[in-house]
């Protein structure tokens, strides 16, 4: 028995083992998507649905957003990834039927408390 074992017996009258808890669980199956005017059903597969060549029902308009990015040193090089990600993904949603605008800011924040900030000041300027 170690330091920290005798510590929790002696003081707390609690044992730790090293073996994992062996719980009963089960599978459900994963929902189908339907997408396009023609209802197609998509079917996951591995995991996740390949939505590629698919198109929406009715795309939503998402006019304004923002990128709040969460790097401990973001460079030049990191804000053109970036906004090379963004365009790559707004062209991609406006080929599959939704029209997503270029993101209006990428904000770098550190954390917590900088993204309550973030929100609260980006909601002010929304209303």
């Amino acid at each position: 028995m170690d330091i920290s074992a005798e510590y929790l017996d002696k003081e707390f009258s609690i044992s730790v083992t090293p073996e994992m808890v062996a719980v009963e669980g089960r599978l459900l199956p994963a929902p189908q998507l339907n997408l396009g005017s023609q209802d197609q059903a998509v079917i996951p597969a591995k995991g996740s649905w390949d939505l590629r060549n698919k198109h929406f029902y009715r795309g939503a308009d998402l006019r304004v957003w923002t990128v709040a990015c969460f790097a401990l040193q973001p460079s030049q090089r990191s804000n053109d990834l970036l906004m090379k990600f963004c365009k790559a993904l707004s062209n991609m949603s406006c080929r599959e039927g939704m029209n997503m605008a270029a993101p209006v800011d990428i904000a770098y924040l550190r954390d917590a408390r900088e993204v309550r900030y973030f929100l609260c000041d980006l909601f002010k300027e929304r209303v």
